[in-house]
């Protein structure tokens, strides 16, 4: 019995080659939306470091100039020159609450860098 069905020789029909194309096709777009979306995210950490140390640069700023000030005796202008240079903003009652009733003027500095902002409370005791 030669017919066509003894004949059959080790190879591939055609059917089972375009199944395997298509796994490997529907595989690889699988692969490559992953890789994307990893790639875009690993792009996060790098862009809130530099957040992160531009935020510590303007703190520190901040800092050596209110230390400026209270080397200088806590003078009025060098008070008001702070206060309008960084954007004191009011604080809250609630922020408030937390000094208790202070005797001495208190500067909320809010530094903005993207997401994150940084908060520091400077004081001047008049």
């Amino acid at each position: 019995m030669t017919g066509a069905a003894g004949a059959r020789q080790g190879g591939f029909t055609l059917i089972e080659v375009i199944v395997a194309i298509t796994i490997v096709a529907i595989m690889g777009a699988m692969l490559f939306v992953f890789l994307s979306s990893t790639m875009v995210r690993s792009y996060q950490p790098l862009r809130m470091t530099g957040e992160l140390a531009e935020l510590q640069r303007e703190m520190e700023e901040a800092v050596g100039a209110y230390n400026q000030c209270q080397a200088g005796g806590y003078l009025q202008e060098c008070w008001s020159a702070f206060k309008s240079d960084y954007n004191c903003v009011p604080l809250s009652p609630a922020e408030l609450a937390g000094f208790g009733t202070p005797d001495f003027a208190i500067c909320k500095v809010e530094i903005p860098a993207g997401q994150p902002v940084l908060v520091g409370y400077f004081t001047y005791d008049p």
